[in-house]
């Protein structure tokens, strides 16, 4: 009965609770998209393949599909679909772990412990974990980011900015006393004389589902702002795949060659549209002299979106129009971004324009001076979706490649089974029509801030930059000497890649990494036993 490549179809009724991960990539030219069954019977074959690292992504693609297999459902209709791409990567604290080795950091991963059977594993499944788990002991990043290598973040105030983005994750209760537990944050020996408080929390009810709750927190003279990251399928679904590009009238000058993920965008002028006149009277009441904007993993996008959005609202040369903004920008307000794990976000679409081209790249500039984000080991999030064709392609691969290996537990990932199971009815549809038509998109997308890449909790940060096209530059005008982020290389995980990544993607500000201290309700299992 474990044997699941011999057992005969049937359904498998695939719960989307506690989905771990998204990989769906819709190709093909026509508008409909078939009805997914909520019944899918999925099987793995053993083929193996070597892809070479110069094989087009197209053949790798194609390989992928030949180590998987899906007997049609009678229910499903056409096969052909709309060309769209969705990548959805789960919330901060994921199920499984990674080996804690420096040296081979993400790359062994023991399977985690779970029944033996079939019907153990969907009884385990349908249950949900143990309410006896055991407790996960604490682990910090050991080294601490500088300033310099942050654009100007103060090292106290990132790890307050990742508590905060940690926080935004709670799931209950949904209001401003989630945040109450800021008061723990120790400030013996810091500039603040009180704990960072929340001051706004808007949960964006009833659409939580599809729209992030806001936090406005006041510490010292700064206020932070900060965005949930995905947290439900529906998040996935909606916002993370809105890879889609747009602009906005706070940089109009420069809107046609200036461009950035529409879906965050979209979170940015809903917050701060509607809550405008609250932060105004909150930073004149309170004093506050710098903004940061944060977030981990889709809240980390959105925050660098809401970088362009201040920059373009309080500069003269975008829109010499006169706000309050601008007054207080005169006045010395500063806004600077500090993301986690956040995807890129920003595209330069260069035109013929070539003196509106030199416009949009200087703005570029002056936003990413002020925003870092950070990138954990081999998280495949900070690479989407400028690097999605190449180190996010690897990840897949090993995914695919993994499943086999560990048939016996695949219903404890559901999630895996039918977002690889679509995957490779899709591959079937014309695939190979992607790299030449989404793939050449993606690959605009860049961080235009410093990317903050640590190997594992024990290394010391080291700063890399996206300057694929060239146009980011230093204070001086200089082309940055900075590594490029795509030396990051994804390593192969060889037991449980799904599990490596997700914790690989919480750890930041769940495990509690740069934050002070772990969220009680926000899951983050334990490395499993050898």
């Amino acid at each position: 009965m474990t044997n699941m490549r011999s057992s005969s179809p049937s359904s498998v009724v695939l719960g989307i609770r506690r989905i771990p991960i998204l990989l769906i990539l819709l190709c093909s030219s026509s508008s409909s998209i078939p009805r997914v069954s909520g019944s899918i019977h999925s099987t793995i074959t053993n083929h193996a393949a070597v892809v070479s690292s110069s094989m087009t992504t197209t053949r790798r693609m194609q390989m992928i599909g030949t180590r998987m297999t899906m007997p049609s459902s009678s229910s499903s209709s056409s096969s052909s679909v709309s060309p769209l791409l969705f990548l959805g990567i789960g919330r901060g604290g994921g199920s499984g772990a990674i080996n804690n080795d420096d040296e081979d950091y993400g790359t062994t991963t023991p399977p985690p412990k779970s029944p033996t059977t079939i019907f153990g594993r969907l009884k385990k499944w349908w249950k949900g974990k143990p309410k006896d788990k055991p407790e996960v002991p604490n682990e910090f990043i050991k080294h601490h980011p500088t300033a310099e290598q942050t654009n100007g973040i103060d090292p106290f105030f990132v790890r307050v900015c990742a508590q905060v983005a940690a926080d935004v994750y709670h799931k209950e209760p949904r209001d401003i006393s989630q945040f109450d537990d800021l008061a723990l944050i120790p400030i013996e020996g810091t500039v603040l004389k009180e704990p960072p408080k929340a001051v706004i929390y808007d949960s964006n009810a009833p659409f939580t589902v599809t729209n992030p709750p806001f936090v406005a927190v006041v510490a010292g003279d700064k206020l932070i702002l900060g965005w949930r990251g995905s947290q439900s399928v529906i998040d996935k679904i909606v916002r993370d795949t809105s890879v889609y590009m747009g602009s906005s009238s706070c940089w109009k000058n420069v809107a046609k060659v200036v461009k950035v993920h529409a879906g965050s965008l979209a979170e940015v002028e809903n917050s701060l549209v509607v809550h405008e006149a609250e932060l105004l009277k909150i930073i004149d009441d309170n004093k506050i002299k710098e903004i940061l904007l944060t977030g981990h993993s889709l809240g980390g996008g959105i925050a660098q979106v809401a970088q362009l959005w201040f920059q373009g609202t309080m500069d003269e040369e975008i829109d010499p129009t006169p706000n309050k903004w601008k007054k207080l920008a005169k006045e010395g307000l500063t806004v600077k971004c500090m993301s986690f794990e956040g995807m890129s976000t920003t595209v330069y679409a260069e035109s013929d324009d070539k003196e509106l081209n030199q416009k949009g790249i200087d703005f570029i500039n002056k936003c990413g001076a002020n925003m870092c984000t950070t990138a954990f080991s081999v998280d495949p999030v900070p690479m989407c979706n400028g690097h999605f064709p190449d180190f996010v392609m690897d990840f897949i691969e090993n995914v695919v490649d993994t499943l086999p290996n560990k048939a016996g537990n695949f219903i404890e990932y559901e999630g895996e089974v039918w977002a690889l199971g679509i995957v490779k009815r899709l591959i079937d549809n014309k695939l190979h029509d992607f790299e030449n038509t989404y793939f050449p998109i993606l690959r605009k997308y860049q961080h235009i801030g410093k990317v903050l890449h640590y190997a594992s909790p024990n290394a010391e940060p080291k700063v890399y930059i996206d300057n694929k096209n060239g146009i980011l530059v230093d204070k001086e005008g200089n082309k940055p000497s900075l590594p490029e982020m795509s030396e990051i290389k994804y390593e192969r995980n060889k037991k449980d890649p799904i599990a490596a990544m997700m914790w690989n993607h919480g750890f930041i500000t769940c495990g509690p990494g740069l934050a002070f201290y772990r969220v009680k309700n926000i899951p983050f299992d334990p490395y499993p036993s050898k």
